[in-house]
Order: structure tokens, then sequence, then C-alpha cells
């Protein structure tokens, strides 16, 4: 039996996932899960890093304690990134991100079939910038090896591949590492990597990365004045024609923007950009590329031509520089680097999966085609459909749909909709005025309510912001002429039928768009279990749902790995073991005429 770790990070919360494949199935144990919260710094609400950082470590050394670990892989959400700098041992003001912890561990030795030159690991390596100071990654090594064990090294090495190794280490950190280290573990690391890895490793040992700050989450009030300056300067043509991205103000190109207006001292000091899903695989591994699927959500990326959007990037002032080289999904960029590693993950290699978190989850969706409308259902609802190829017209920008990269091929052209982020801030507003109730209580209060008394426009910028969110629901209402919702089940109806009447639009409008015929809904994620949106989603539509897996985006995620390591064959297996990994659940509309009516009465307002 093959296990990986597959690691899901979304906005509200992460999990690290063991996954376990059995040659038929693949089997989801959560091994740990963690609440995902923002910090303020400076008035700013950024994601902390460390903390999240913190989750997966444990997570992962938990787990190794108590299977062998094949391969580790993240998935997060999308738009955001951090900025990266050569480190010199010292963080940068205002970052709480530590400096990568590289001690050295084993891994396997790239698949059969893959040449040196084409090994990930060996094409993420780059020279470093930093001061030559003693590395304490580099004093962590040196605790572990002997004399013996660093001549051992030198045998793996070419000559010319030990001169790279001791041009990046100052003569006392290669006494350091040639006197200090410990007991056997040389020859087991000269077994695990190539000779170009270790080449590599010796870059990263005397290089380095740190945070250039704590990156700023999507929902940050500053990225929304840059955007609507943006648009008063350029238009949103611009930046639609360059990308194909919805042009939306969460994309992380409108923080690079007011970076450029307002602290374009921070992006001279920054050498690299990564997605948020690379932060973590360049903690794991020290990788410094990133993921094809998770580059395509920046609103930075040229879908058609499968490249950066430099073009436009020089156009608005974002140093091309900062772009750092695209892999596709299911990539190996090397072996675990962690200290002190738990048995199991003595061996382990880092793969980029669909990074994208929706990516990953359509993955978990068998024989997705064009014919059905995935959503994936968390904070976020991304409804799409997944096509041969970008569509970037006049009428995709108007309808403001997305085309996003995809596992394997093709395009997911979609509709980033506000989701369940209304549920839970207004989960959040009630648990503070003291109400504690959880997701499965709130959706049977709204199956007990009158469907469709009143709903409100989910996109409306009025909600992207978190805060009193029944309060904002209850004004809208009043101010469209709608009843009032004033109970906790009655506001919760309002926010699963103004889902679900998105949900038809967004169904209208793929079909004008893009010609095809959308005969079914799908659904993947943690908005499965709410049984009251699913049916109000299959009515509101007039298609069948089937709701697949609850953690689809792990099992995509590790579906990729899997596939990766040889152990399965590509998309069409894929498909047969997660449909064998997730019993799906129907539901079929009733009641259509009550909801054409709502939908038209919405519409016209």
């Amino acid at each position: 039996m093959t296990g990986v770790a597959a690691i899901d990070l979304g906005a509200e919360s992460g999990r690290v996932t063991h996954a376990r494949f059995d040659g038929r199935r693949i089997e989801i144990d959560v091994v740990n899960r963690f609440a995902n919260r923002t910090i303020d710094v400076a008035g700013r609400p950024r994601w902390d890093i460390e903390a999240l950082w913190s989750d997966i470590r444990s997570g992962l050394l938990e787990l190794g304690t108590r299977a062998e670990v094949a391969s580790v892989g993240v998935d997060s959400w999308g738009v955001d990134y951090g900025l990266l700098r050569a480190g010199d041992g010292a963080l940068a003001p205002g970052s709480r991100l530590p400096q990568v912890e590289r001690a050295a561990a084993g891994g396997r030795r790239p698949r059969a079939g893959m040449h040196a030159a084409d090994d990930p690991l060996r094409r993420t390596g780059r020279p470093g910038t930093g001061d030559r100071s003693p590395r304490p990654e580099l004093s962590a090594l040196g605790d572990r090896l002997s004399r013996a064990e660093i001549t051992a090294l030198g045998d793996r090495l070419t000559p010319a591949e030990m001169s790279a190794l001791s041009d990046r280490l100052t003569r006392a950190e290669m006494s350091a590492l040639g006197e200090r280290l410990a007991r056997g573990e040389m020859s087991a690391l000269g077994e695990r990597l190539t000779p170009a890895e270790m080449s590599v490793l010796g870059e990263r040992l005397g290089r380095g990365e740190v945070l250039v700050e704590a990156p700023p989450t999507y929902r940050d009030p500053l990225r929304h004045t840059a955007f609507e300056a943006a648009m008063r300067e350029w238009g949103p043509d611009l930046f639609y024609r360059a990308t194909g991205a919805q042009v939306h103000e969460i994309n992380g190109v409108y923080s690079l923007i007011h970076d450029v207006r307002v602290r374009p001292e921070l992006l001279d000091r920054a050498e690299r950009l990564l997605m948020i899903p690379d932060l973590f695989h360049h903690r794991l591994s020290g990788s410094l590329v990133t993921e094809y699927t998770a580059a395509t959500t920046s609103g930075l990326f040229d879908i058609a031509r499968g490249t950066w959007a430099t073009a436009l990037a020089e156009r608005v002032g974002i140093p091309a520089h900062l772009f750092p080289e695209v892999v596709p999904a299911g990539t190996d960029v090397g072996p675990l680097l962690l200290d002190s590693p738990t048995a199991g993950l003595g061996r382990t290699r880092v793969t980029a999966p669909a990074a994208h978190d929706t990516a990953s989850a359509i993955v978990a969706i068998p024989d997705l085609d064009s014919s059905t409308m995935f959503i994936s259902s968390g904070t976020w609802s991304l409804a799409g459909v997944l096509l041969d190829r970008p569509v970037i017209s006049a009428a995709a920008q108007r309808a403001n749909l997305t085309n996003e990269g995809s596992y394997a091929g093709g395009v997911r052209v979609l509709r980033d909709i506000a989701g369940l982020w209304l549920l839970q801030e207004c989960r959040r507003q009630w648990i503070a005025e003291g109400t504690e109730i959880g997701y499965a209580e709130l959706a049977e209060l709204a199956g007990r309510e009158q469907p469709l008394r009143a709903c409100v426009d989910v996109d409306s910028g009025e909600f992207l912001a978190s805060g009193d969110m029944p309060a904002r629901i209850r004004a809208a209402c009043a101010r469209n002429g709608m009843p009032v919702p004033e109970t906790i089940g009655q506001v919760t109806r309002v926010v699963v039928d103004s889902l679900a009447l998105a949900y038809r639009r967004t169904v209208r409008d793929i079909e004008a768009v893009t010609g095809t015929t959308i005969k079914a809904v799908a659904v993947v994620g943690g908005g499965v279990a709410n049984r009251v949106l699913q049916q109000a989603t299959a009515s509101a539509t007039g298609r069948p749902v089937t709701c697949w897996a609850a953690e689809g985006t792990a099992l995509g995620n590790a579906a990729v790995q899997l596939a990766s390591l040889g152990e399965l064959a590509g998309p069409g297996e894929i498909s047969r073991v997660v449909e064998a990994s997730s019993p799906p659940t129907r539901y079929e509309p009733i009641d259509t005429a009550a909801w054409e009516e709502a939908a038209h009465r919405h519409d016209s307002r």
C-alpha cells in the first residue's frame, strides 16, 4: 500500500491528510486539522504563514511516526503570493516566517527515465546572494555526520559538484560539515540522492530564502483601492486580454500594483514571487518554482500562451524578474528536507499537485466533461466547466468568467462566487454574540424555513470583507424591498437561496458564452454536507446534482501525487479510482417553477 501526505489549505482552515492507495481506492484520513487565522500588520490583514507552517510540520512529523510517506504536496486557495529575498539569517521587518530549515533528509532517486538535466531539483537551484556568515542550517547538518560520512559524500560528487558545494560554504562551515555530523546518516543520504541533487543541496544550504513580509490577504482593503485605481487608469480590457482572467479585485496583481506605487522599495528587496502553496513547497524542499494551476490564478499569467504576462507586468510597473519558473502539476520538486524527520519521512519526495485547491478538487470528480458544471464548494464557490482551450472574448469578459489551468491539460472556464464565506461570517458573528452553533445545525434550521422569501447578490462588494454579516444581509434585503430575515434560520436560508440562484445564473452564462449545453452539476468540497444547499442548487439550476467527496481537494491532490509516483497511469485511471473512493449523493430538481419566478424577480431588480 502506497501512502502520501496531501496538505489542503483553505481560507478558513487547513488539514494534513494521509492518503492510502491499495490498488483500487484511495482512503483519506485527517492527521490534523487547524484554523487558518489572519494576523493584522499595520492595519492590513495578512496570512499567518508561521502558524500554518507549524501546523503543517507537526502534522507531517506525526504522520511520519505512523506510516511510510512516499510523497507530500500542498494545495491552497489561489490569487495570493509571497515575496522572497536571499536570506542572511535575519527576518525582514514585520515578517513572522523564520528562515527555511534545510537540514538534510533522505529522498528517493528521480523516477526511471529522468535525466539529471531534467531533474526538477536541479532546475530549482540558482546562485545565492546572501552573505557568507555561518548558517543555522549548516550547523544542524554539522551535528549529524561524521568525517567518514563526509568522505562518502565526496565519493558521490564529481569535482565540479564538490566545487559548487564548497563555493557555497565558508571555510568554517566546511569544517563543521566535515568534523561534526553523526552516526550513519551520510551514507544513507548518499544512497538516496543523485549527485545532481547533492550539488543543489549544497547551493541551498549556503543560500537561504526568507519572506520580505507576511503575505497580504485577498481581503486587504488596499488591494481593493489599487484595483479601483487600476480600473480608472487602464480599464479592465488591458488585464483581461493579457491574461483571460476574471477582472476581480481579489487578484494578486493589484497588491503588486499597490506596492509599485506606494512601496517600491519592497519590490526592490524581493527576488522571487511564489504563490501560497509554492511557499510551502519551498519550505519543504527548497524549491523555487510555482505550479501551473496556481500561477493561473494570479492575474498575471497569459493562459492562452501558457507563460507569464510579462508585457502586462511591464506596462503596470511590476518587475518581471520576480516571476519563477512554472512547472506542471505532478512535478517532483525534490526530496523532503526537514530537521529531525520522523521515521516514515526518510525517503519522502515533495510533489507539486494541482496546487490551486479547485484544480485538485475537480480531479476528484470522475469523468468530468464540458456537459457538467462543477462547483468546488467552500469559502468560495468556483463554478464552471472543463474545456480544451480558454474562452477569451468580449462575451466572456462581460459575463465575468475566468480561465484557469487544469491538471493534465484543459482549462477551467469558471466564475468565482462568494460561496460559504457569507455563512462562515454569519456564524462567527453569532458565536461572538453568545450563540454557539455548528454548520449542521445551521443547515437544519434553514431547512425549516420557507424558501425564496428573500435573496441577495452574494457577489456584491458589500459582502467581501469580514464583519457583521447578518446585519449586512438584513440591510440589503430592506434596501431591495424584501422581507427582512430576523432569526438565525431565516438569515441562513437567505444565504442558501442566494447561492443557489448565483449557480443558476452561472449555468446560463456559461452556456451562452461557450455554446456548451450543461446537463448536470457536480459538487465537491465541504459544502456537500449542506443538504439544503445542494437540493436548492438542483432546483434552481433545473439540473440533477451529484455530490462527491467532502475531502475532494485532498483526494485530488493525492491522486496527482500517486500518478507522479507511477501508481496511477493518468487521468483515466484517476477517474476510476476516485469514483471507487467517494460514493456519490444525488439530488433531483423539484419545484423548478418557483425558482424560475424567484430568479426573474431577482434579475429584474
